[in-house]
């Protein structure tokens, strides 16, 4: 028995040694006179067979003439489609939403008449499977500046209604909900937050996300260059599903450019920035930790461009490193408490700074894209051996344990009988087999799938090497562990 274990942890120890590998890599080009200026949204859809991550990019040429692009790359980097559209009035893409059967991308469109003088749109293009568009409805927004079609508009799906966050013509913060089918108001516009119409504020709304209670929060950064001083340029807002402003949170960075990120945890609020890497808040969003990978405590030597969280894999962040003459790619990986596991060097040659974006592909394979300096569209899979593969791709009978190396708390995922959920036991054990503690755990069980999640508490367990053996009363299964709290 002893010997068992003793390879099965080996076994395991080895897979993990392997931190980081490339797989697959592809390329794509351009229409012949057009650059890229920006990959502004990427979205993961799962079909019947795989999932789909589709791409809205801005071409322009020399003169000016503007495309959008969509592009849709499935789960093992294939092109399935690639379509242009001609526009000189369509700016940024806003947000892919998935609505039914269709994909509906967001966008803003003006008509320009000077910098004052402009009309505003926000249009819903629903897009069918093969890329192709097939409806076009606009609604008017209230904006009277032509940069705040590009930066001040953020659209968010809220059960199967639309939420468009903007500045209106008295520069207030304002949200409005909408039917995506018709664009009509559903109900009056709200003003989040009242400012002073005289001054006028080039604020860019950066990115947004609602929490499962149904709260929005969404970034706000001043505009680029101006004069910060050392003090808080830059705000997170919190609005409650009415959209009453319940919290304003206050960020000082050096710099803070676009592209920003924001994810939310169980227990953690996060800000990517463009310079000045990773705010941290906790659940009373009190900022906790600042995270920056340095060479050489240069600070601004990275560029950060995006980031990915879920449970199981952590956050995966990818970033642009400007030190010296070495100028790469990199992707990174960090811990629930925000440490450093690894980071890998990418290929040199790609030459842009803020279009790099990040997808799950499964658990331990992300999807990586950006665009390099003669504007060919670059894709690479990266597999991440740290982390299990997605259950669905292996035996659902087979016991599941992330994070591993584990600080005070794992989960296991495994398929049981609701009966048998009482004579479930977690057990550790040492590498001579010796029994080291009886694991106390709560479980959260899903009747759909009989998936049951088995979270355990490790404080009390010093660093090591172990043996989790889970017994459903019928049979036992081993699976190799690390306690490591550094």
């Amino acid at each position: 028995m002893k010997k068992i274990f003793l390879m099965l942890f080996l076994l395991q120890l080895a897979m993990y040694s392997q931190k980081i590998e490339k797989d697959t890599t592809i390329t794509i080009k351009n229409p012949t006179g057009f650059k890229m200026i920006d990959i502004k949204e990427v979205s993961t859809f799962n079909s019947e067979e795989n999932k789909q991550f589709l791409y809205s990019i801005i071409l322009e040429n020399n003169t000016e003439e503007r495309r959008i692009q969509l592009l849709s790359i499935d789960d093992k980097i294939n092109k399935n489609w690639q379509n242009n559209y001609s526009s000189n009035k369509y700016t940024f893409p806003r947000k892919f939403i998935a609505m039914d059967s269709q994909i509906h991308l967001f966008v803003g469109e003006t008509n320009k008449v000077n910098e004052i003088n402009s009309v505003h749109n926000l249009v819903n293009l629903e897009i069918n499977n093969a890329g192709q568009i097939v409806d076009t409805i606009k609604t008017k927004v209230p904006i009277d500046n032509f940069y705040n079609t590009f930066y001040h508009n953020l659209v968010l799906k809220h059960n199967s209604n639309i939420i468009n966050i903007y500045r209106n013509e008295d520069n207030d913060l304002v949200a409005t909900t909408y039917n995506p089918q018709t664009m009509e108001k559903i109900s009056n516009s709200k003003i989040i937050k009242k400012f002073d119409p005289l001054k006028k504020r080039y604020d860019f709304i950066q990115d947004g996300l609602i929490d499962s209670d149904g709260s929005i929060y969404f970034f706000v950064t001043q505009y680029y260059n101006a004069n910060y001083d050392g003090k808080p340029n830059s705000i997170i807002y919190k609005v409650n599903t009415n959209f009453e402003l319940t919290h304003e949170i206050l960020v000082q960075a050096d710099s803070l450019y676009y592209p920003a990120k924001l994810i939310k945890t169980d227990n953690k609020l996060v800000l990517q920035t463009t310079f000045a890497g990773f705010h941290i808040y906790d659940h009373n969003y009190n900022l906790i930790k600042k995270v920056n990978i340095k060479v050489d405590d240069n600070q601004y030597s990275i560029v950060y461009n995006d980031i990915i969280y879920s449970k199981k894999s952590g956050f995966i962040v990818t970033g642009y490193d400007l030190h010296m003459n070495k100028k790469y790619y990199f992707v990174a990986k960090f811990d629930e408490d925000f440490n450093l596991v690894w980071k890998k060097e990418l290929d040199e040659g790609l030459k842009t700074y803020y279009f790099a974006k990040l997808s799950f592909i499964n658990n331990n394979t992300y999807l990586f894209s950006n665009v390099s300096s003669d504007s060919t569209i670059v894709f690479k899979t990266i597999i991440d051996e740290t982390v299990s593969v997605d259950n669905e791709l292996r035996n659902t009978n087979e016991p599941q344990i992330y994070p591993n190396p584990a600080k005070t708390n794992v989960s296991i995922d495994f398929v049981v009988e609701p009966e048998n959920l009482p004579n479930i036991s977690v057990d550790l054990y040492n590498l001579t087999g010796i029994l080291q503690a009886k694991l106390d755990y709560n479980v959260d069980y899903n009747d759909a799938n009989g998936q049951g999640t088995f979270n355990c508490n490790i404080e009390n367990i010093p660093n090591g090497y172990y043996i989790i053996v889970i017994d459903n009363g019928k049979r036992k299964i081993a699976k190799p562990f690390i306690v490591n709290k550094e």
